[in-house]
């Protein structure tokens, strides 16, 4: 028998104690002021112990701005402090402008956001396993749920990127990932198509329309466009996480996350959301970018999204709350926007480590103010998404033994004493069922268990696909696994086997190097991006010349090529080319 859990009791009884406690709180401040006071000593120290180099913040109402924060530097070498208004890269947070300018279209019945993409851009032709091509809507890529792959990394960061229109030549010899409308897959180039799209159908530069269309008639006088690394010296200078000086690079997606600006026109840009202002958008057209968008797709689990936006599961106190964030190599940003209580907010940061504490601005600052000015939030317009989980009580569980992939790893579960034993990356633990849902993770010792019980965890069949899912303390849901079969690995791609090296960057390679390899029966692409982050894909080998990786999610089910060019292999993945060595 099914259960419908909303975001599980156990959290909402939770939510509720901490909005409870939050209000009990902002009963003892006398002002706004107060209460920005009390946040603003817990967050410099958040930020010195984070190192952040320079961070500025806004919070605004429908009318005026709050609060004005900034913190650190601009140039740490000669001393420049931030202010509001240092630029800043505001990476995705870009896609949002994209969206407008699309639904300024739709409104002035220039496109329809459920018409074929293919229909307005028919040079689009990539190719796929599910369907025709033809079968993608805009209003799928506005909300990722198009099945496009995340990214292409040739010239992903370049000093002086192609146009972004190129991108199309590299899509079109890619496939899709998934069925459309099946899953969100986040996808950079989803939205580069998109500023293509605004191209064909205004008949004008994606860069003049957002010029002419959103930033002069909202005085945003100081935004513009990183497209040269000549530029560096126009915005704040950009610091790891050990605030050394590093460089960035410009975006080859630019209407993926181009977009230079500051906190004093990004207010006057989270304003005009919260306020409805029709010199950007109609409300009507506005209530439906934030209108709950994937209500029925299983796969996205508890995440909520609307058109481009995020729509939080935190803060409910103060209504709906849309958000965004962004990431160039160094530089942060986030918006929030909570157009049920009249507030919105702006974080930008030249800094790696930013991001670390900056959700406290939505979920301790904007509901503390929210609740301060007697506002009430109205649930009904804010549902929670309902998610459904099977009763395990009295199973045998052991259909869930086996192979589990993500986007990332591979790993196993077997069934042993009676219990599903999961090994992923050297962490081993039982799974100990705590109710008739969930599970703890759980330790062996002299024939009894015990289990970690500030952890959970579910084992769920959602569309046919078997899922190990995690529940994380702050109440979000995470698939950790697929089940996948173990396939025979095709002799063509044993022969492959080996180191590769990036061959064809002009300048950044999101990946030096990569190995191709065999672990546990499975085929396994290997590489470090950027540096930062280790990646293992596993493979499922379908011909002799392309395999596809296996899980759901970013990188998930996209398609790695297999070369043979004078008795030497290639592989060619995201449109980047490695040469075996």
């Amino acid at each position: 028998m099914k259960q419908i859990i909303v975001l599980m009791l156990l959290l909402i009884v939770s939510s509720c104690n901490n909005a409870q406690n939050k209000s009990g709180e902002t009963a003892e401040f006398s002002s706004v002021q107060e209460i920005i006071q009390g946040f603003k000593t817990d967050f410099l120290k958040d930020l010195e112990n984070d190192k952040v180099t320079g961070l500025s913040l806004t919070v605004v109402n429908r009318d005026s701005v709050i609060w004005n924060f900034n913190y650190g530097f601009a140039d740490k070498a000669d001393a420049i402090e931030t202010s509001s208004e240092t630029k800043y890269l505001i990476g995705s947070v870009t896609k949002v402008f994209t969206a407008i300018s699309v639904m300024q279209l739709h409104e002035a019945g220039k496109l329809h956001i459920d018409s074929s993409f293919q229909k307005y851009v028919p040079e689009f032709a990539m190719k796929t396993r599910f369907g025709d091509i033809s079968e993608i809507t805009i209003r799928q890529i506005l909300t990722h749920h198009s099945g496009l792959p995340e990214d292409i990394w040739l010239h992903k960061f370049s000093k002086k990127p192609p146009h972004y229109s190129k991108i199309l030549a590299l899509a079109n010899g890619m496939y899709t990932t998934n069925p459309p409308g099946e899953i969100m897959i986040y996808s950079n180039l989803g939205y580069a198509l998109l500023g293509l799209l605004v191209e064909k159908v205004s008949n004008t530069s994606y860069t003049e329309y957002i010029s002419t269309r959103i930033l002069k008639p909202l005085g945003m006088n100081d935004t513009g466009f990183f497209t040269d690394v000549e530029q560096q010296g126009s915005f704040s200078k950009p610091y790891d996480a050990q605030q050394v000086q590093q460089d960035e690079y410009p975006l080859f997606d630019l209407p993926a996350g181009a977009v230079i600006s500051t906190t004093k026109d990004m207010a006057k840009f989270v304003q005009a959301l919260i306020r409805y202002d029709e010199r950007l958008i109609s409300e009507e057209t506005l209530e439906e970018m934030y209108r709950i968008q994937n209500m029925d797709t299983a796969l996205d689990l508890d995440d909520r999204t609307g058109l481009c936006f995020g729509i939080s599961n935190k803060a409910m106190e103060a209504g709906r709350i849309y958000e965004h964030g962004g990431s160039t190599l160094f530089h942060r940003a986030q918006i929030y926007i909570a157009p049920d209580c009249g507030l919105a907010a702006v974080v930008l940061s030249n800094s790696e480590p930013a991001f670390n504490n900056i959700w406290k601005v939505k979920e301790i600052l904007m509901a503390k103010i929210a609740d301060f000015n007697g506002f009430t939030p109205d649930y009904d317009k804010n549902p929670y998404k309902e998610v459904h989980f099977s009763n395990r009580q009295n199973e045998n569980l052991s259909r869930f033994a086996g192979y589990y992939a993500m986007p990332g790893i591979t790993y196993q579960m077997q069934w042993k004493h009676d219990m599903l034993f999961v090994d992923i990356q050297d962490n081993k633990f039982y799974l100990k069922l705590a109710d008739e849902h969930t599970f703890h993770p759980a330790k062996r010792f002299l024939f009894m268990n015990f289990a970690k019980k500030d952890m959970w965890f579910f084992m769920e069949e959602i569309n046919g696909q078997k899922l190990f899912i995690e529940a994380k303390p702050w109440g979000d849901l995470v698939i950790l696994g697929q089940q996948v079969e173990q396939h025979e690995i095709l002799q063509a791609w044993k022969n492959a086997f080996g180191i590769y090296r990036a061959t064809n960057y002009n300048d950044m390679a999101m990946a030096e190097e990569l190995t191709l390899t065999e672990r546990d029966g499975f085929a396994v692409m290997e590489f470090n991006i950027l540096g930062k982050q280790d990646v293992q894909l596993g493979l499922k080998t379908i011909t002799e010349n392309e395999a596809v990786t296996m899980g759901l999610g970013r990188m998930g089910g996209e398609t790695v090529f297999l070369s043979d060019e004078n008795n030497i292999n290639y592989i060619l993945f995201k449109g980047a080319k490695f040469k075996k060595q």
